[in-house]
């Protein structure tokens, strides 16, 4: 029984028809496929930062950040607006305020 098996002879070693491994049980192809899977991750890693800082915010994960000028209104009207929101804010009486 020959089991599709060709033994090695002298014709099969001069011609290359040696039954050798397939390229996928070869330890050098596994190797050669994590370092590009590696690569691949990395460069869509960098490619997502990249892009969500050069969209303007696009992105979903980007935060929206509004800034509101209170040097004009009173202390009570920014606590009431910081309530309004349901944030917390120290005015400015607060912040100056000695504890001595």
């Amino acid at each position: 029984m020959n089991n599709g098996i060709q033994p090695a002879s002298k014709n099969n070693i001069q011609s290359g028809n040696i039954n050798k491994k397939p390229v996928y049980k070869r330890w050098y192809f596994w190797v050669i496929i994590v370092v590009v899977l590696i690569g691949i991750a990395g460069a869509s890693e960098n490619s997502d930062t990249s892009t969500s800082t050069s969209s303007g915010g696009s992105q979903s994960n980007v935060a929206k950040v509004k800034i509101i000028d209170f040097s004009s209104m009173a202390d009570e009207d920014i606590q009431k607006w910081c309530n309004d929101i349901g944030v917390t804010c120290k005015t400015r009486t607060e912040i100056f305020r000695c504890s001595c």
